[in-house]
């Protein structure tokens, strides 16, 4: 890069030293230095011989100099003849060389008077290019801060290349690449908050599967070991419920990775209170035991119906595995662009320390229970909830439980 920088910079010195020039040459052609008056130098050469004629030289030379400015030489009589006036060339022009003439006395003598014209005008050239010199003095120290501000980017990057994931670069606003660096560590952040999810579900499915695998092993162990065929059934039993348990975790753990994963949803309009009335007909299924309520709303949404289904569904679930009582499904607008959808229970609900750990993948607040689930429920309806511009809100239902809500825009500007 610093090879093509001082390219850049002996250019623009070369073309704005080019460019002085130019105006200078211009303007001395187009504005050439002023004739001498004819008038005025016969004038001269009368004035020249009336005052030698009156005798004394070195007085007249001096009179008509002061009265003429101009030079006046008696040439000595050897003296060559001048050379005859030629046509005036470009730098004649410019730098407006003296007009001499030569006056013949009626003694014989010569005299020679010189006018010395003055130098052609150099104020608009020299303006000109002190002002193209200003300017490029602004540019290059501009390219400098460029030049600089590039470096730091490139270095940046090469080491987030080297997986350096938490390289990032100044966001100075007064440097010129301040857009470029926010994008950059916008960028960095995305891709390293990418890299730590992947790493934290790697870790976390590896512990998930280990246990339904070592079960498995264990049993498969012991089968040819037994003579009961009660015991043989019941193994076998153990087994498949291993086998469905690993078979609900990979499940789960597609739809996370693939919902994390996404970019887009496929939203349409749909009726509320039947997403509600399904999702109560599943809970009253999985929980006969608990009475199961709901609330119709007369409202619409516009949304990813499947993903918001799956994510009303774990709600539900979790209402029924870690709560108590009543289970209560409701929908509400909140204010004049949001929905919320509401799963209310009755049970010990969620402590304050814990409501944002819980929607992190595989966290589970009780671990020693069965049926404490995999872990995945909170965090997926969590990203659910980004995916479409949305929230999960986690409180204390009125009269003691835990109150879960999906806020969600109403509208569809928030997937145009």
């Amino acid at each position: 890069m610093n090879r093509h920088f001082l390219r850049l910079y002996l250019s623009l010195a070369a073309a704005m030293v080019a460019a002085g020039l130019s105006v200078f040459l211009v303007q001395s052609v187009l504005a050439p230095p002023k004739p001498v008056d004819a008038a005025v130098l016969a004038d001269a050469e009368a004035a020249v011989r009336d005052a030698f004629t009156r005798g004394d030289a070195q007085a007249a030379m001096r009179s008509v100099a002061d009265r003429y400015r101009v030079r006046v030489d008696v040439l000595p009589e050897d003296a060559p003849p001048l050379r005859p006036p030629h046509p005036p060339n470009l730098m004649d022009r410019i730098w407006a060389p003296p007009v001499d003439r030569l006056v013949t006395l009626d003694d014989g003598r010569r005299v020679r008077v010189i006018w010395d014209r003055p130098p052609p005008h150099l104020g608009p050239p020299v303006l000109a290019l002190a002002a193209l010199l200003a300017a490029s003095g602004a540019l290059v120290w501009w390219l400098v801060g460029l030049d600089r501000s590039l470096r730091e980017l490139i270095a940046g990057a090469e080491r987030f290349g080297d997986h350096d994931l938490s390289a990032r670069v100044s966001e100075d606003p007064r440097k010129p690449t301040h857009e470029l660096a926010v994008a950059f560590n916008a960028m960095a952040e995305r891709v390293d908050h990418m890299v730590k999810a992947q790493q934290e579900l790697l870790t976390g499915v590896s512990h998930e599967l280990r246990t339904p695998l070592m079960r498995l092993r264990f049993a498969v162990e012991m089968l040819p070991d037994l003579d009961d065929p009660a015991e043989r059934e019941r193994r076998a039993a153990d087994i498949q419920g291993d086998i469905q348990e690993l078979d609900t975790l990979i499940g789960e753990i597609l739809t996370f990775a693939k919902v994390r994963g996404s970019a887009t949803v496929d939203a349409t309009t749909w009726d509320v209170d039947a997403l509600l009335a399904e999702v109560v007909e599943e809970t009253r299924r999985l929980a006969p035991e608990r009475p199961v309520d709901w609330v119709p709303s007369g409202l619409v949404l516009t949304a990813d119906r499947r993903l918001v289904l799956r994510a009303v569904r774990n709600l539900a679930t979790n209402a029924v595995r870690h709560g108590r009582g009543v289970i209560t499904l409701a929908a509400a607008s909140v204010g004049e662009d949001q929905i919320e959808v509401v799963v209310r229970d009755q049970g010990p609900g969620i402590p304050a320390s814990d409501r944002t750990r819980v929607r992190e993948p595989f966290v589970r607040l009780d671990p020693s229970r069965a049926d404490g689930g995999l872990g995945l429920g909170l965090a997926l309806v969590e990203q659910i909830a980004a995916l479409h511009h949305g929230s999960l809100e986690v409180d204390d239902a009125p009269g003691g439980g835990a109150r879960l809500a999906l806020v969600l825009p109403a509208g569809e500007a928030a997937f145009g």
